[in-house]
């Protein structure tokens, strides 16, 4: 099953961390390079330790942190046997009780999810449901809830060793 969320930025396509087909029909639907890996959403700030290295303070960081992140870590958790596992072994993920409006979207969904934004790649990305249906029309999705907030892409960074200091791969709220 492929849903479209909506979120604290766009909607997203998202699928099981265990689902293959589903996993191959995003790429497919996004017209997307296998060379770009998808990212992962967790539950909770605290599962993130059960996919990536992260500490306590970086953590509290992520809690603190006010804009959408993306954050990069070293993997540790078992791979699905049909990923290529050299281009998982960073990951990027995503807490959806950080991003994902309000939680009563996200109940009944099994965490972790793979996701990335909801778009042909190199489009624009979509901010209403009617945009999904129409960027991906006679393609089948359990759309999620009308809601989502147009604002700017999530950043991305990760973690300079042990602290708190980031490094970012995109940078689009520019506080820090």
């Amino acid at each position: 099953m492929i849903y479209a969320l909506p979120t604290d930025t766009c909607y997203w396509l998202a699928c099981s961390l265990h689902d293959e087909a589903g996993y191959h029909a995003i790429y497919q639907m996004k017209q997307r390079d296998y060379s770009k890996p998808l990212s992962i959403i967790v539950q909770s700030y605290d599962d993130i330790e059960r996919y990536g290295i992260i500490n306590d303070d970086q953590q509290d960081f992520l809690r603190d942190y006010p804009a959408p992140f993306t954050v990069l870590v070293r993997s540790v958790f078992h791979l699905p046997s049909f990923l290529d596992h050299g281009r998982y072994h960073t990951i990027a993920i995503r807490v959806a009780e950080a991003c994902i409006l309000e939680d009563t979207f996200y109940r009944d969904l099994t965490f972790p999810l793979f996701l990335t934004s909801a778009n042909i790649s190199g489009e624009k990305e979509c901010h209403t449901k009617k945009e999904v249906q129409k960027a991906f029309k006679n393609i089948p999705l359990d759309i999620r809830w009308e809601v989502s907030q147009k604002q700017a892409s999530s950043d991305i960074f990760s973690f300079i060793g042990d602290g708190t200091e980031i490094t970012y791969l995109r940078n689009n709220h520019y506080f820090i």
